[in-house]
């Protein structure tokens, strides 16, 4: 490795504040989980098969589990984002359930909710193609007529815009807003259309989910953000390398997450720290929502339950979600569907 190479990878910890707290004793038992996977393999070369899936572990006198598929078949067009967001709001709505029915002391998110909320809605490819007045013109008469089916985009545990009950009739609007603003509809404009209305579901079902509870905890495993100490190498790489092996976790600060798009313009206060929860462990980045106090305690109640420095409850509930190439295929051969790779003609 080139001395170069070697001097980009040192970090002057002199320039970094060090202000490692002790993990004390936590008193949450009341703990819930949830997380999601999915699974994409394409049927031709112009679909893809996918399977998402949510799932929740909680646990306190007793235990809970909870787990949904979902199935479906999409145009190979923007697929990965759009089974990610079909995958990330089946997550927010699991959570919504699990707020609504057993209002636990804490409920635990796998990911980042600054990562959730900063994507930028407008970037999408429908949104980045026509001017912000009129997607926005687009958007609320699409919300019109799915209010005047009696449907709420945060509502069951499927994104509307995917479930087979509803997908149609959604198609069905999208082509008259569109065809009504003027112009030939096509088929790649109805698919833009359509991946900007499944973010939409996604960012609206969110905020619903924040508005309900105070008690959200979102822990990630890797992150690129540096808004802890500004600096351009990441926070948790920082911490990883210049900080105590020992369990504990940098005095939090204070942020906002901000909500700024049409129709949804909320704002919520939320406290990041970095954290071991056991010595030697990897570092976590948590972002715990609300302007709390008791950060201490939150992070000694999952340090109580973890393994290697992992939470225990987002753990079982990764297991639960996860969907394995294995079961995509399983699924396909019993489905019956022939798969057309193109290669045929090559004998493979």
């Amino acid at each position: 490795m080139s001395r170069s190479i070697l001097s980009s990878l040192n970090i002057e910890k002199s320039k970094y504040k060090l202000e490692w707290e002790e993990i004390p004793e936590g008193s949450h038992e009341n703990i819930a989980a949830v997380d999601g996977g999915s699974g994409i393999l394409f049927l031709n070369q112009g679909q893809v098969m996918f399977l998402t899936s949510s799932s929740l572990f909680q646990r306190d006198e007793g235990i809970r589990r909870s787990r949904k598929y979902h199935m479906g078949v999409l145009d190979a067009f923007a697929h990965n984002e759009r089974v990610s967001i079909c995958r990330k709001t089946m997550e927010v709505k699991m959570a919504i359930r699990t707020v609504e029915s057993l209002n636990p002391d804490l409920l635990l998110l796998d990911g980042s909710l600054k990562a959730f909320v900063d994507g930028d809605i407008w970037a999408t490819p429908f949104g980045s193609r026509y001017p912000a007045s009129d997607v926005r013109k687009f958007l609320d008469k699409l919300l019109m007529g799915i209010e005047g089916m009696g449907l709420d985009l945060a509502s069951g545990f499927v994104p509307l815009t995917h479930s087979q009950e509803y997908s149609r009739e959604i198609d069905a609007m999208i082509g008259e807003v569109l065809e009504g603003s003027g112009g030939t509809l096509r088929k790649d404009e109805l698919l833009r259309a359509r991946a900007y209305l499944e973010r939409y579901e996604f960012l609206y079902s969110m905020n619903k989910l924040l508005s309900m509870s105070k008690n959200v905890v979102a822990i990630s495993k890797r992150s690129g953000s540096n808004a802890y100490f500004g600096s351009e190498i990441p926070d948790i790489e920082i911490v990883r390398r210049c900080y105590e092996m020992r369990p504990g976790f940098l005095k939090p600060i204070s942020m906002n997450l901000d909500f700024q798009y049409h129709g949804i313009d909320s704002s919520y206060p939320i406290k990041l720290t970095y954290a071991r929860l056991e010595r030697g462990a990897n570092v976590l980045r948590i972002e715990v929502l609300g302007d709390r106090e008791d950060i201490g305690e939150i992070l000694g109640s999952l340090a109580r339950d973890s393994i290697k420095g992992y939470p225990y409850h987002l753990r079982i509930a990764h297991e639960m979600a996860k969907v394995g190439r294995k079961l995509i295929q399983f699924l396909t051969k019993n489905l019956h569907l022939d798969l057309v790779s193109g290669r045929e003609v090559l004998g493979e």
